[in-house]
């Protein structure tokens, strides 16, 4: 009976799990990467098995398939850099805050202030704001939440102002509305996404990266 089944990818993963990986593809190193830390390793063991064999495009394949596990090899290696702008902005890592105001991303992941917007006058305040603001923005744009800074009116408990910062950079995003939902619907997901991320509890190393669970795993898993 083995004779009629392909063991040639329960091989791979063998070899992949011994540190083995060297001529594999960044999707196929990927894969293999995600299922070794969600089925077999804890973090510090996947962080050693998969961090000495990190390119740029094997890291950035790993943050489009699993945020979280993204956000730990940074946390281990610190490879900021070998990320595109893309998956910097996806991940929470732009941060264009200024005096006046800050981007969701680090109000959400900083300690000190990811508490404040959870709370229903804070949502709705933020969801009218974000409602105005995308007037006039692509149907199909991915709007993360490093592309919107605002204020907060600690007193009242509320959004002061919004305002998105979109930089239309190349590549796929954790935040694109799915390929099968309406463009006249795009706005439901676009405010999904970030309302999501702003409410789900995040699980933060050093870099302060978004973890999976704030965006990708309900939206995009019916894609």
């Amino acid at each position: 009976m083995l004779g009629s089944y392909d063991l040639s990818p329960y091989t791979r993963l063998l070899r992949f799990l011994k540190g083995d990986a060297r001529k594999m593809l960044s999707d196929e190193f990927a894969t293999y990467a995600v299922l070794a830390r969600r089925s077999y390793l804890d973090e510090q063991r996947a962080a050693a098995l998969v961090g000495p064999q990190l390119t740029p495009s094997r890291l950035n394949r790993i943050a489009s398939l699993d945020p979280n596990f993204a956000a730990e090899l940074i946390d281990a290696t610190g490879a900021v850099s070998a990320l595109t702008p893309r998956t910097k902005a996806d991940l929470g890592l732009s941060d264009h805050s200024d005096a006046k105001s800050s981007t969701l991303a680090k109000i959400v992941l900083s300690p000190e202030t990811r508490n404040k917007l959870r709370n229903e006058r804070a949502l709705l305040s933020f969801a009218s704001k974000f409602l105005l603001a995308i007037d006039g923005v692509a149907e199909a744009a991915a709007i993360s939440a490093s592309e919107v800074t605002l204020s907060l009116d600690t007193e009242m408990l509320e959004v002061g102002s919004l305002q998105l910062h979109r930089r239309n950079l190349a590549g796929d995003s954790l935040y694109d509305p799915p390929s099968w939902v309406p463009a006249n619907d795009h706005w439901r997901f676009q405010l999904g996404f970030l309302l999501r991320f702003t409410c789900a509890l995040p699980l933060l190393g050093s870099t302060g990266a978004a973890p999976a669970t704030n965006v990708r795993s309900v939206p995009h898993s019916d894609r």
